[in-house]
């Protein structure tokens, strides 16, 4: 997967700007229902770190279809952007911001981590690829790490998130995306704590 390929040379420097050590350990004998287990600590409503207390709120819970998942947002009462990302590693057709092309996800081997990557053609024939990891840094938080390449130039970015407040949670009526496999969620978060090494984070296939 060539996006692992791109993250080998460029995450780490974002991971050093962001003063960040990335840790992570899914439980392979988790399941629940319809969710992939290496899903299972991302599951629930999270806040942007730096958002403010009244920051909308980006809730992942189980796509119906797949094994994946639906990311969304949610904000003054109602659901304002949401993105399903299946983690198989086979492309997909996306459409973006007038831009055209194929977006991927995929696991890392160990079920620690996700890679991200797409690559477009915009207007003008302009190429656009990102490339980006998503990883839990403690059983409450978890970091989006990007890299934008458009042009020759590369602009790295990390995004925060740590677990959204229960009153919050409750006054959107979003407590149900955990259900039944709260317990399940919570231990694999538990377990998400367990560090990693810098070869783990830079893993390539």
């Amino acid at each position: 997967m060539r996006t692992r390929e791109t993250l080998r040379s460029l995450i780490p420097g974002a991971v050093l700007a962001g003063g960040l050590l990335l840790v992570g350990m899914v439980p392979s004998g988790l399941s629940a229902q319809d969710v992939d287990s290496r899903w299972m600590p991302w599951l629930g409503c999270w806040e942007a770190a730096d958002g403010g207390v009244d920051a909308p709120l980006l809730c992942v819970r189980p796509q119906a279809e797949s094994q994946g998942v639906e990311f969304f947002t949610w904000s003054s009462g109602k659901i304002t952007s949401s993105e399903a990302i299946i983690a198989d590693g086979a492309p997909r057709d996306a459409n973006r911001d007038g831009c055209q092309g194929m977006e991927e996800a995929d696991f890392s081997d160990d079920g620690r981590r996700v890679y991200m990557g797409s690559r477009y053609v915009c207007e003008g024939g302009a190429q656009r690829e990102i490339t980006g990891l998503l990883a839990m840094v403690n059983p409450m938080e978890w970091v989006d790490i990007k890299v934008l390449e458009e042009e020759g130039e590369q602009v790295p970015w990390v995004l925060k998130y740590r677990r959204a407040r229960t009153s919050r949670v409750e006054e959107a009526g979003l407590e149900g995306i955990l259900a039944d496999r709260a317990g399940a969620v919570k231990a694999a978060r538990v377990a998400a704590a367990a560090r990693l090494t810098a070869e783990d984070i830079i893993e390539a296939s």
